[in-house]
C-alpha cells in the first residue's frame, strides 16, 4: 500500500478552506470595488453592491455568501447597452434627417433648373447640344480602360 495517494484533508476541512478563501475574495471585492447598482441579492436584502471586475463576476456580498446568482455585473452591462443601443437609433435617425433634407434640397435645385430652362424655351424633352452644352456629346468617361496618349 505504499504506493496508493491517500487524502489527507477531509472533507470538513476542504469546506472550511472554500469558505476562507471565499471570504478572503469577498473582501478583497469590497477593499477594491466601486459602489455599484445593487444585484438582486443585495437589493432584496438592502446591502452595500460593491463590484470589482477585474477580480470576479461577481459583488463582495454575494462572493461571502456563496450565492451565485449575482447579477450586479449583468446589470452595469445591460444599462451599458441600452444605453448605446439608444445613441445608434439617434444617430441613425439623424442621419436619416440629413440624407431627408439634402434630398429636398436637391429636388429643389432639380425644379429651379427645369424652371429657368422651360423660361429658355427648353421642352421637357430637349435636344440637348441645340442649348450650347458640347460635353454631352463625349458620352461617359471608360473607367476601367487606360488610354496612352
Amino acid at each position: 500500500m505504499s504506493g496508493r495517494v491517500q487524502k489527507s484533508d477531509s472533507r470538513e476541512t476542504r469546506r472550511a478552506q472554500i469558505q476562507r478563501n471565499r471570504k478572503a475574495l469577498g473582501a478583497l471585492v469590497d477593499h477594491r470595488g466601486y459602489d455599484a447598482m445593487p444585484c438582486s441579492p443585495c437589493f432584496q436584502h438592502n446591502r452595500v453592491c460593491k463590484m470589482d471586475l477585474t477580480n470576479s463576476k461577481r459583488c463582495g456580498e454575494c462572493v461571502k455568501r456563496g450565492f451565485s446568482n449575482c447579477d450586479g455585473g449583468d446589470v452595469r452591462h445591460k444599462k451599458f447597452l441600452k444605453e448605446r443601443g439608444a445613441d445608434l437609433i439617434r444617430r441613425g435617425m439623424q442621419s436619416v434627417d440629413e440624407w431627408e433634407t439634402e434630398e429636398r434640397a436637391l429636388e429643389a435645385q432639380e425644379s429651379r433648373v427645369i424652371e429657368d430652362l422651360s423660361l429658355w424655351g427648353a421642352q421637357n424633352e430637349s435636344d440637348w447640344p441645340s442649348l450650347g452644352t458640347g460635353f454631352v456629346d463625349l458620352g461617359l468617361p471608360n473607367m476601367g480602360s487606360s488610354e496612352a496618349s
